[in-house]
């Protein structure tokens, strides 16, 4: 925009452009003085990150360039080339300082990208751990409800295998074992407390329905295990 401005009054005879010749040398000199001031302007961490000049500094690049083309007009053609050339050396030196900062610039994002990452990273991983630990607690309470029922199941078989060594027939088997249970066996007692509670529910009779149901059954030795 700056320089559409200036070469639109140089077209119309400002800047003392005499000739088409000083006209394009002066739009070079207003080009390179732009260029320079704008280097001057953003090599520096803050306008790169915001990648632009705020209006302030765009207002005093153009009043900079302005007053230097009223010096300017005035200086011979091979005076404005070399002072051209030496604006331009002055751009290379200065565009070299700002591809340092932008590179610092961009080292500096870099780093803090890679710490978020890695923040990223440990945090996954301690999800990933607590899920861990928490799949290891219900595996070892998995093993363990295992190793109890294990345990009831041989205690069961056991109990009932002593139950069908007994005796030679049912009545003698059921006479054996209450009696056992009654003189304190805990084993016995037992297992007779949870064969009644699986007939109770195989049954579906209430506990009271059940009971006399079990009374008339076994008149002559019956006595409650486990309804207390």
């Amino acid at each position: 925009m700056l320089l559409l401005r200036l070469l639109d009054g140089l077209a119309k005879g400002e800047y003392g452009a005499s000739s088409v010749k000083d006209a394009r040398q002066l739009a070079r000199v207003a080009s390179v003085m732009k260029e320079v001031l704008f280097l001057i302007m953003t090599a520096n961490l803050p306008a790169l990150e915001r990648g632009y000049v705020l209006s302030d500094e765009a207002a005093l690049i153009r009043r900079k360039v302005t007053e230097w083309l009223d010096g300017v007009d005035k200086m011979t053609c091979e005076d404005r080339e070399n002072f051209i050339e030496q604006v331009e050396m002055r751009i290379s030196l200065l565009q070299g300082c700002k591809n340092l900062l932008e590179a610092a610039l961009s080292c500096l994002r870099m780093d803090q990208e890679i710490d978020e990452n890695i923040e990223r990273l440990r945090a996954e991983a301690e999800r990933a751990t607590a899920r861990v630990e928490r799949e290891r607690v219900l595996l070892e309470e998995e093993r363990a409800a295992y190793a109890r029922n294990e345990a009831e199941r041989r205690i069961w078989w056991n109990s009932h295998r002593a139950y069908m060594e007994s005796g030679d027939d049912y009545g003698e088997r059921e006479r054996v074992f209450r009696k056992r249970a009654r003189e304190g066996d805990a084993d016995a007692a037992a297992y007779l407390a949870e064969r009644e509670e699986y007939l109770w529910e195989r049954s579906g009779l209430s506990r009271d329905a059940y009971r006399k149901r079990r009374k008339i059954l076994d008149r002559d030795d019956w006595e409650p295990i486990i309804f207390e």
